[in-house]
Formats: structure tokens, sequence, C-alpha cells
């Protein structure tokens, strides 16, 4: 059975050096909304899991606001975490809203096996689906805003 997931980075936020905190701005409010709206329909994600950082929590309850499930923070998948914990997460349907370089390193390592390559430009906002074919992992699309 195929399995697919989504890596989104959360939306634009406020730029207070070395705060954790830093809530959306509005025009990250406006492009994760719209990126939301956008997917209705076309994704259905049996799971959204964020970081428990302000931004990230965010940008997961809008999502799960126009895709019609529960957003849930969870410890593990913070920007400088191991990438451990979202591979215990994976599951068909399952979307992880976080941040960088943590989901650079996660897709870098279902696709090649190497958490070192930068091979995704990650965008505020954007969704990566990548579907995985027996024990190969693909990418299925990214949307950006």
């Amino acid at each position: 059975m195929n399995m697919r997931i989504y890596l989104v980075q959360h939306g634009k936020a406020k730029s207070e050096e070395g705060d954790l905190e830093k809530p959306l701005t509005e025009e990250g409010r406006k492009e994760t909304t719209a990126m939301a709206k956008s997917l209705k329909g076309k994704v259905n994600p049996s799971k959204i899991y964020c970081s428990k950082i302000l931004r990230a929590k965010q940008t997961a309850e809008i999502f799960a606001k126009y895709l019609g499930v529960k957003a849930r923070s969870t410890d593990g998948i913070a920007p400088m975490d191991p990438i451990e914990r979202a591979l215990e997460l994976l599951d068909d349907g399952v979307m992880i809203v976080g941040h960088l370089p943590y989901l650079s390193k996660l897709a870098a390592w279902l696709l090649l096996h190497d958490e070192t390559r930068d091979i995704v430009k990650f965008t505020h906002s954007g969704v990566l689906c990548l579907e995985k074919e027996k024990e190969t992992w693909h990418l299925v699309f990214y949307e950006v805003p």
C-alpha cells in the first residue's frame, strides 16, 4: 500500500531575532490561508502534527481549519531536533508543519537516505507531498504560495 505525507514549512513570522514564540505576520496568515483553501478537496490529511513553537502551531491551525482535521503539537520536531520523532509519526496522510533545517533534513533522509543533502528549497506555507511506494519515496508535488 502506498503512503502519502505532507511536509509544510510554517508561514512567514515576525522577525524578532531569537524569539521562538514569534507569531505569523499578516502576510504569513494570508499566504497560509490561501494555500490551505487551494488544497481543500485535493489533499486529505489524516492528522496534522506541528512543533510546539507558536508560528508552526498557528500555521497548522489554519491548515486544520480548511482541511477538516485536528492539529496536534508534539515534541521532537523543532528546528534543530533529530528527525527520528518525525519518522515515528509517519503514516498515510500525515501532515507535519515545522521548521528549517528540520524539514530539509527529513525530506533528504526520505528521498536519499542522507539528511545532510539540501535537496528541497522549502518556502513559507509551501506544501511538499511525498509518496512511499514499496520501500521508495517519491516527490508527488510541491505547492508554493
